[in-house]
């Protein structure tokens, strides 16, 4: 018999993010039982509006606003934790209906669907919701929503003004998207800035690629996805000056510095960005194959050993 599938999309909510900081920074609201089923509700209406047929499915969402960081993660834990909230997985059992998730006394029942605290919020804020059905019905509707959200998506004003309220921010724009879209857009922003190598490592380690990956940064540096992590090597200032990525730059003072500064900048947005997605990366010595231990490394130098002799 056919079973049950599950299709992953989103409310992507536009915000205005200098409420985040500042004296008065607030955080988007966390909605309580109630609300989540007002929320979701609110959705359902639209997205029925838009696709009718998403009417024979289960919709699934939880109360809380999520930054990209924390939704784009590997194997994306936040759907799945959504996903695990299924009412049924056989089509003889299945009954379209609302599943929404809210929160008791600030928490959410799954440590996944909590929303991080510790995450530096963008403008861009979303609703992750899953779509539940049979297998046929929700690959037809995901090939509808593919197509039509990028165009006619847009949420109503009436859900829009209650969001508002609901979860204490100022809305730009609220429209639905794919993940697919989602990850194009991530993809472009990157690509944008230089950085479509980091692009396809974060796409490696989201969808657990299981072949190894190498990418070449525009300052030169390597990269490789493999065993579950992202790899570079490690250059201290003197392996770097003398033998490494710096070695053919003119050995004036500050060239080298400026050129160690750039180097020192890439690998800290690459660093940064991974660690947000929840993506480790590990560090090499060139010489040596063992991954670097603790946060920082002592380096030998010759010229020191012989000043402190002649002393």
């Amino acid at each position: 018999m056919e079973g049950t599938k599950h299709y992953r999309i989103m409310v992507a909510v536009e915000t205005d993010a200098s409420r985040y900081y500042g004296a008065n920074a607030s955080r988007p609201g966390l909605l309580g039982i109630s609300d989540s089923e007002q929320l979701l509700a609110h959705l359902a209406a639209d997205l029925r509006s838009l696709i009718p047929g998403i009417s024979r499915c289960s919709l699934i969402a939880s109360g809380a606003l999520f930054d990209q960081t924390q939704l784009l993660r590997p194997a994306y834990p936040i759907f799945k934790a959504l996903e695990s909230a299924s009412l049924a997985e056989r089509t003889e059992k299945f009954q379209p209906g609302l599943v929404s998730i809210g929160s008791e006394n600030g928490k959410m029942p799954l440590e996944d669907l909590q929303p991080q605290e510790d995450i530096p919020l963008g403008l861009l804020q979303l609703i992750p919701l899953v779509v539940h059905g049979p297998d046929t019905e929700v690959q037809e509707l995901g090939q509808s929503m593919e197509y039509r959200f990028l165009e006619e998506g847009q949420l109503s004003a009436h859900s829009v003004n209650w969001m508002e309220t609901a979860f204490g921010v100022s809305i730009n724009h609220a429209r639905f998207m794919t993940l697919t879209d989602l990850n194009a857009l991530l993809r472009l922003q990157l690509d944008h800035f230089g950085f479509l190598p980091l692009w396809e490592l974060l796409d490696a380690a989201l969808n657990k690629r299981k072949e190894p990956l190498e990418v070449e940064s525009k300052s030169g540096i390597s990269y490789s996805w493999h065993e579950g992590a992202v790899h570079a090597e490690f250059e201290t200032f003197d392996h770097w000056a003398g033998s490494g990525s710096g070695s053919e730059l003119a050995s004036l003072d500050q060239v080298l510095a400026d050129g160690y500064g750039d180097w020192t900048r890439e690998i800290r947005q690459y660093l940064t960005t991974l660690k947000a997605h929840g993506v480790e990366m590990v560090f090499h010595r060139g010489d040596n194959s063992e991954p670097l231990d603790g946060n920082f490394f002592v380096e030998q130098s010759t010229l020191i050993s012989r000043v402190a002799r002649a002393r």
